[in-house]
């Protein structure tokens, strides 16, 4: 039985195996996925750098975009907020 691993370690591995190999496409662009590992890693070192540790509650507020792929690949093993919270957070 395989352990479960976290979405860090499927990043990595993803990298290894796959390396230059198309992981999406945006506006046209091809971006592999040693590229995304980087880019993932670089976004996370920047929050660790900015004094964000982990159990620390980030919010993600974006349009459609490159960026967003990265923060949700960094960010998604993390709590997704449900309707109300949001509402609450924002005052809406």
């Amino acid at each position: 039985m395989e352990t479960r691993k976290d979405v860090r370690q499927l990043i990595i591995d993803a990298a290894e195996n796959f390396g230059h190999k198309t992981a999406y496409v945006y506006n046209d662009q091809e971006y592999c996925f040693m590229s995304l590992k980087d880019s993932v890693f670089r976004l996370a070192n920047s929050l660790l750098d900015m004094g964000y540790k982990k159990g620390d509650k980030i919010a993600i507020y974006l349009p459609n975009c490159i960026e967003y792929v990265y923060s949700y690949s960094l960010l998604s093993d993390k709590k997704i907020f449900k309707n109300k919270e949001l509402k609450n957070f924002f005052n809406i």
